[in-house]
């Protein structure tokens, strides 16, 4: 079908949903990859590059998506829209914890989410993805920079609750895990 017709969007579309019918996630990528090639605008290639993060975790197909994202987050109405761009920068960095291989590059994705988020509640999304991300982790020195982010930005978003909740915690991570007594002394300074 799209050898027939390359640049016949509605034949694309519904290729990607037959093929999703069929659970053949490769061939919905297939598709997906002519939707973007063939996107009319930015946000029309930003909606189709955001449908593929899913498929290309069925497909096991993961660099398709993240080689699709990248393509899009430099298109220029992307580039230079954070409002646009957060939502493939945060399934971007949720492709890369797929794989243990790629942690650090998650890593630097999730904190680019959390920094460049355009208003407070992506910004609170960013931090509980950065937080799943990094509950396996808590206990890898690699990991212990991301998680004083993790903590920082909880402590800034939150209710007052949630601020004295998320400083106890860090202060706990400090003095535990993370083997700085001085810092967790200073952390717990601020919650009285």
């Amino acid at each position: 079908l799209i050898a027939v017709a390359p640049d016949d969007r509605e034949a694309a579309q519904r290729l990607a949903e037959l093929r999703a019918t069929t659970e053949d996630w490769s061939g919905v990528l297939d598709a997906q990859e002519v939707l973007l090639r063939i996107a009319a605008t930015d946000e029309d290639a930003l909606a189709v590059a955001l449908a593929m993060e899913p498929s290309a975790a069925q497909a096991n197909e993961i660099d398709r998506f993240l080689g699709a994202a990248e393509r899009v987050l430099a298109r220029t109405t992307i580039a230079e829209t954070p409002s646009l761009a957060f939502p493939l920068v945060l399934a971007r960095a949720r492709a890369l914890s797929r794989d243990p291989e790629t942690a650090d590059g998650a890593a630097t994705a999730f904190r680019r989410a959390v920094q460049d988020a355009p208003d407070d509640d992506a910004r609170r999304l960013a931090v509980a993805e950065l937080g799943s991300f990094l509950a396996p982790h808590m206990n890898d020195p690699q990991r212990w920079p991301d998680a004083r982010v993790w903590f920082e930005r909880r402590a800034e978003l939150g209710d007052p609750d949630e601020r004295r909740d998320a400083l106890i915690a860090w202060a706990r991570a400090e003095a535990g895990s993370f083997g700085d007594l001085g810092r967790a002394a200073d952390l717990a300074d601020r919650v009285v």
